[in-house]
């Protein structure tokens, strides 16, 4: 299929309700923070490297690094999703469904993690949505400097839109750190989901998985345009062609943020 399959994963903004002092005390950001442990710091260290050479290619180096993240912590969504990115990229389809299934049961285990558990996981993701933003910066800055045509700039060009793709994912894992609120699994993380299942010829599943995407974001335009392949490949041109015509009146631009209801 050719997409590349981004998934969802954030960097929070606490907005603070002026509806009723429990709900407050939920959405207040916290002022200090949470003491990680030696694991979590060092699993850290390992999807940071693993997300440095997944940036310039160096593809089965850094699916060992984000093995060993989530080994050290195995709520570490990130670096699951990075495997899952990484086994993509080596066309190791099946590994990439399990990555992303231990992606989507790190998404929940947070989720219903106590705060402290949750809070470890927003100071890990706002740390990695700063260094994936400077690195943007400096790839931004390098394409500047080359010939516009050249190899030197489709080469950073990549790079940069991996950058971008991590970015947009982690911005999706919004307001898991927020007591008694429940958020949706990102649409991000059931599209590259569909995505592994569909390169591994498992189409029920990968019907399933572009389906729980669009469930969320109706207007997912990647995910329909997913679908409508999946469809063709299936022999279902009537439905593929009604699932294209959804995706050309798709919205442009970021995804929106993702949804979130209080218990």
């Amino acid at each position: 299929m050719g997409k590349r399959a981004l998934f969802a994963c954030a960097v929070l903004t606490l907005a603070h309700a002026a509806a009723g002092g429990a709900y407050a005390e939920r959405t207040r950001e916290p002022s200090a923070r949470t003491a990680l442990s030696a694991d979590q710091r060092r699993a850290l260290e390992h999807l940071r490297e693993g997300q440095r050479l997944l940036r310039v290619e160096t593809l089965d180096a850094a699916a060992r690094e984000f093995e060993r993240a989530v080994r050290l912590d195995p709520r570490l969504v990130m670096a699951h999703y990075g495997l899952g990115q990484a086994r993509m990229a080596l066309k190791d389809f099946p590994a990439a469904v399990e990555a992303y299934v231990a992606c989507r049961e790190a998404f929940l285990a947070v989720q219903a993690a106590d705060t402290e558990g949750r809070l470890a996981f927003a100071q890990a993701r706002d740390d990695q949505a700063r260094d994936l933003r400077d690195s943007a910066r400096e790839v931004e800055a390098e394409l500047r400097t080359v010939p516009l045509n050249s190899a030197a700039a489709a080469a950073l060009s990549r790079r940069l839109q991996r950058l971008q793709n991590q970015i947009d994912a982690v911005d999706q894992f919004r307001g898991l750190e927020l007591g008694g609120s429940h958020v949706e699994v990102p649409p991000s993380l059931s599209l590259a989901l569909g995505s592994a299942y569909f390169r591994s010829a498992r189409f029920e599943d990968a019907e399933r998985e572009y389906k729980a995407a669009i469930a969320v974001r109706p207007g997912f335009g990647e995910a329909l345009n997913n679908l409508s392949v999946l469809y063709l490949q299936t022999g279902r041109p009537a439905e593929a062609m009604d699932a294209m015509t959804r995706a050309a009146k798709a919205p442009r631009g970021p995804p929106p943020r993702p949804r979130r209801t209080w218990s």
